[in-house]
């Protein structure tokens, strides 16, 4: 009969846990608004789950990072000192003002086997782009979960989600072509920053992955998180 509370907030990164106050329900306190870190400590809870890193790098705009068809290393480079920075403040609080038990997901591939792209990388390229900054977030991930090893579980989501990536998005494929064509000119701007990462054609595999921005899971996708979740603590 406990009690969970979620403060988790689509779109934020580390800072923001840190920073942003937002709304939530908890026995005892009297409305009010605070950051996501503070709601944790004030609860006190007996479990954390924390996903988040993948804003602090931004790759919701992948071709933010991509120059010439390859990964902008030194912007890349410093986004993920900024994880980890963000993150190893954000575990230090927890671990040291709670008595919880932390787990902390690394980040799946959300790109379908043969996807969009972005201009100048699309496909294999993309693919590519994607898996390496994936390697490097989550190694980000992991060294800052490493520092509190018997606090701190970390729920690995990259090999169950593979061959379950994101299926062809909402819409024909040319409104996502930004630049390939009269529609794509027109409108792919609009959506060139979430549908890189749909299938380009027909979906592979069963899709964990929303059609709608193809980049957040499905509700089966949310399953196979908690399932993950469980196997880690046990």
């Amino acid at each position: 009969g406990g009690q969970s509370v979620l403060v988790a907030c689509s779109g934020h990164g580390t800072r923001e846990v840190q920073t942003t106050p937002v709304g939530a329900e908890l026995a005892g306190v009297e409305g009010g608004s605070r950051p996501q870190l503070e709601w944790a400590v004030l609860a006190n809870p007996g479990l954390v789950t924390l996903t988040v890193g993948g804003n602090d790098i931004d790759f919701g705009d992948p071709g933010g990072v991509i120059v010439d068809g390859s990964l902008d290393g030194r912007l890349l480079d410093e986004r993920l000192a900024g994880l980890q920075e963000g993150l190893t403040v954000v575990l230090d609080r927890l671990v040291a003002a709670t008595d919880a038990r932390i787990a902390v997901t690394t980040y799946y591939d959300p790109s379908a086997t043969v996807p969009q792209g972005v201009n100048g990388c699309r496909e294999a390229c993309f693919k590519t782009v994607v898996e390496t900054a994936l390697i490097a977030i989550n190694d980000v991930i992991g060294a800052a979960a490493a520092r509190h090893p018997d606090r701190v579980r970390v729920v690995e989501l990259a090999d169950r989600f593979a061959g379950h990536g994101a299926p062809n998005g909402i819409g024909p494929d040319g409104l996502r072509a930004d630049g390939d064509g009269f529609l794509g000119d027109l409108i792919g701007d609009a959506l060139g920053a979430i549908h890189p990462y749909c299938a380009k054609g027909d979906t592979v595999g069963e899709s964990w992955i929303s059609r709608v921005d193809c980049v957040h899971p499905n509700d089966q996708g949310q399953r196979e998180i908690a399932k993950a979740v469980v196997d880690v603590l046990g």
